[in-house]
């Protein structure tokens, strides 16, 4: 492909008529959504706007693919899943108007959302839920003792509608993807240094939407020796920068301090739990060898992880 768009017959001037748009990915369902994209972006453009030509590409094995395909997303809604979820009473006929009105067709999740904005939420009754018992609806804990599971443990949120595989559950860490791109360089030479400042996700009934984000940090070195004092040296400068002291008063409530962890997702005897201002804010360590090899990593790993919300 290079050879064709960097050529002199695809180049633009003032004088070009037709644009070729071409997307290269390793994900094919993530170019067919940039291409659409780009497609429909430059075609406000064209000299019949909105029209855009499509273009043949035939495959290795001979069979042929017309992109883009700009095709829509179709998914079926029930009309009394909606008014149930929003607390409404709507026609199939005023739903379809409510979702015209916000320019969709209609979408699984969102459908029921869109129709509550386009409907007015200060347009909705409040009524109380229905509820099955007759006395006082059952507390978490009450119900966690009865059914003997921990109900109050962190668990991960799911995506209720994911588009692909690989993203049906949001984050809880950020080690799986940094260990990842350390898998996919493999050749690069040592020792890798890599870090992300990202959010993660945890449930928390306490929140409107069922779950909070939390700003973490994280840290890998990745070399023919495990490398702690590397990370251990990066948490000092980390906790400097952010000027958070040094104690050993393990009762203090100012400053950071380290404390013997275990962990199975680290090499027993190797890990370590960071407590700042008296609360636990992270983990570092020497990863576990077992996680190291199921990224086809065969040389040691030594993480660090910190959730830095507290100092935002």
């Amino acid at each position: 492909m290079p050879p064709i768009i960097n050529g002199e017959h695809s180049k633009i001037t003032l004088n070009t008529k037709n644009v070729f748009i071409e997307s290269t990915a390793t994900d094919l369902h993530k170019a067919k959504i940039v291409l659409d994209t780009l497609v429909t972006m430059f075609s406000v453009y064209c000299a019949e706007p909105f029209v855009v030509e499509s273009v043949e590409v035939e495959q290795p094995d001979g069979s042929v693919v017309v992109y883009p395909e700009l095709k829509y997303r179709h998914e079926v809604v029930r009309v009394e899943e909606i008014n149930k979820k929003i607390g409404i009473k709507e026609s199939p006929e005023r739903v379809a108007d409510l979702l015209t009105r916000m320019c969709l067709q209609s979408e699984v999740i969102d459908g029921g959302k869109n129709v509550a904005i386009s409907h007015g939420f200060n347009n909705i009754v409040k009524t109380i839920p229905s509820t099955n018992t007759i006395a006082n609806q059952c507390s978490r804990d009450d119900v966690s003792e009865k059914l003997k599971k921990p109900l109050s443990s962190s668990k991960a949120v799911h995506i209720a509608n994911p588009k692909t595989l690989e993203f049906q559950v949001a984050r809880t860490t950020l080690i799986p993807g940094l260990l990842k791109t350390v898998s996919c360089n493999k050749k690069m030479p040592l020792p890798m240094k890599l870090f992300e400042i990202s959010d993660v996700v945890h449930s928390d009934e306490q929140k409107d939407v069922g779950a909070r984000n939390h700003r973490h940090f994280c840290a890998v070195n990745y070399n023919k020796t495990p490398g702690f004092e590397v990370i251990h040296g990066l948490l000092d400068r980390t906790m400097q920068l952010l000027e958070v002291p040094y104690t050993e008063d393990k009762t203090s409530l100012h400053g950071y301090y380290l404390k013997a962890h275990e962990d199975e997702t680290y090499f027993p005897g190797r890990c370590a739990q960071v407590i700042a201002n008296g609360k636990p804010i992270g983990i570092m360590g020497v990863l576990h060898p077992e996680v190291v090899n199921n990224f086809e990593l065969n040389l040691p790993c030594a993480v660090l992880e910190l959730d830095v919300e507290e100092f935002l």
